[in-house]
């Protein structure tokens, strides 16, 4: 069975859904279109386009649960596609299979997130990152920035009910950056404002909207999920200087993280100077912005890639980062490079 993927079957399999999709899109925008064409154009969207990208994949090396991207792509699209008053189906679509579909994902990822770490683990002594690991299969099987979005939900679960057990101590390669910043402090006092104002914002939404008030509090307590799982993650998720490739990864929880090679770094300064807001090449490895503070600014040779909450990405030549003993930090990485 030919498995290979030719440049023309790849053209294929993207460019046979697309023309359903854009098929869909101008039979609905054109005179043509009328009330009763409405189910069969919704199932063409949502059903046909997925079977169609299976059939073209099913005997290829494409991991057959891309079908479950192209699912969602093509319900957001008929969201758009399909006029406002005959999106009864889609409706329903998204209030029962959609959870559906979003449990038995999140399970497979997790399902395969184990095989890594079992396969991880017998090879290398190391406990493997949850986070990192997390990331990686949602990027084999999801699209971005979709792969970000369930990689966070789920460390956020993860992190925050059950993830318990305390990281007591740290290799030689590996710098904390919560214990001696007082940003724990900032955190708790902020999720302390949270609960006192959660009350009041309720009752005062309530007297227009229950439906939003209980909104409201919901969005208010996932937040605080957030936060503690963020607190939860930065004990569990150092600095780590990898000796093995000479690379430095830098993290912030699981909020943000970076990585590059030693021989990257032009400069270090260990510095506390605030930085020019006119400075658009240099930015914070913590994602709180001036709630946080830096003791180090790598300075890099080249431009590299932030990951931050939710799979947000963002481009930087220099970076500013906070460690609890940044001096030894970067003794250690002048010794690499030397």
């Amino acid at each position: 069975m030919d498995t290979k993927l030719t440049l023309n079957y790849r053209i294929l399999i993207i460019g046979i859904p697309l023309l359903i999709v854009s098929f869909i899109g101008l039979l609905v925008n054109s005179e043509l279109y009328v009330s009763h064409l409405t189910i069969p154009a919704t199932l063409d969207l949502i059903l046909t386009t997925p079977l169609i990208y299976f059939l073209l994949i099913r005997k290829k090396k494409i991991p057959k649960i891309t079908v479950i991207s192209v699912f969602i792509l093509s319900l957001i699209l008929a969201s758009y596609i399909i006029p406002a008053e005959d999106q009864n189906i889609l409706i329903i679509v998204k209030t029962y299979a959609l959870p559906m579909v979003e449990l038995g994902v999140a399970s497979y990822v997790l399902w395969k997130a184990r095989q890594i770490y079992m396969a991880f683990h017998s090879l290398n002594s190391d406990k493997p990152d949850f986070y990192d690991i997390i990331f990686q299969v949602t990027s084999k099987i999801l699209p971005t920035p979709i792969n970000g979005l369930l990689a966070t939900e789920i460390a956020v679960i993860y992190y925050s009910i059950f993830n318990w057990s305390k990281k007591l101590h740290y290799a030689n390669n590996e710098y904390s950056y919560h214990r001696k910043s007082g940003i724990f402090s900032v955190l708790y006092a902020l999720m302390g404002l949270a609960t006192v104002e959660l009350m009041a914002v309720h009752m005062l939404i309530s007297k227009y909207s229950h439906l939003w008030a209980w909104i409201a509090t919901a969005l208010t307590l996932y937040s605080l999920l957030q936060i503690f799982a963020l607190i939860k993650s930065m004990s569990r998720r150092p600095i780590i200087l990898n000796h093995d490739n000479n690379t430095l990864q830098l993290r912030y929880g699981f909020f943000s993280q970076t990585n590059f090679a030693i021989d990257q770094i032009k400069e270090i300064q260990l510095s506390r100077k605030s930085i020019s807001e006119d400075d658009k090449e240099t930015i914070p490895l913590s994602p709180l912005g001036k709630l946080d503070s830096h003791n180090m600014v790598f300075y890099l040779y080249n431009k590299h890639t932030l990951f931050g909450f939710y799979g947000r990405k963002k481009q930087f030549l220099n970076i500013t980062v906070y460690a609890d003993d940044h001096e030894q930090l970067f003794n250690d990485i002048m010794k690499s490079i030397n």
